[in-house]
């Protein structure tokens, strides 16, 4: 991949770190910079995807295998979970994720190879928002007559006795 940048040999196509390479060229540890484009279904809210994620993590070798440490940071695009209207949002989770030939290991290490996609999907699956917004701000819609609040207030009945009241919108 021509956009992929990395300070550390791994695999061009995936989150794929060879720790023997890394152990024989006389490195305990060593820095990775990965683009990654993950399932449309790790996302619960409708109709979002996933854009650009990059994925950077400090690859440590331990008695065994491997602990890596690192950042996902990506972009959630979809509709706006008050207005419908296009909204994106940019999220940077942490994580930490052990490699080891035991049968007891966090996640495995084969041939030499340690494998952080899953890792990475798991936590953008949990760590992924339940809605995003258009802006932080966002008034939503009118659950009557469906006009844009953020444009002003509609003229529905229910509308302006829920404001009287002090209720809040959305």
């Amino acid at each position: 991949m021509g956009d992929m940048q990395q300070t550390g040999k791994a695999a061009p196509c995936c989150l794929q770190i060879d720790i023997n390479k890394l152990g024989s060229s006389g490195k305990t540890e060593e820095n990775f910079t990965f683009p990654f484009v993950p399932e449309r279904q790790l996302l619960s809210l409708p109709s979002a995807t996933i854009g650009k994620a990059t994925v950077s993590v400090t690859v440590r070798l331990v008695k065994g295998g491997a602990v890596a440490e690192g950042k996902v940071t990506y972009t959630v695009n979809g509709e706006c979970s008050r207005c419908l209207k296009p909204a994106s949002a940019t999220f940077t989770e942490e994580f930490t994720a052990s490699f080891g030939t035991a049968k007891d290991a966090e996640y495995p290490v084969r041939a030499g190879i340690i494998d952080l996609t899953a890792a990475v999907e798991e936590l953008i699956v949990t760590a992924s928002p339940q809605v995003i917004y258009c802006r932080e701000d966002c008034k939503g819609l009118c659950p009557d007559c469906g006009a844009d609040l953020n444009a002003g207030e509609c003229n529905c009945k229910n509308f302006r006795e829920v404001n009287q009241n002090g209720s809040s919108q959305g």
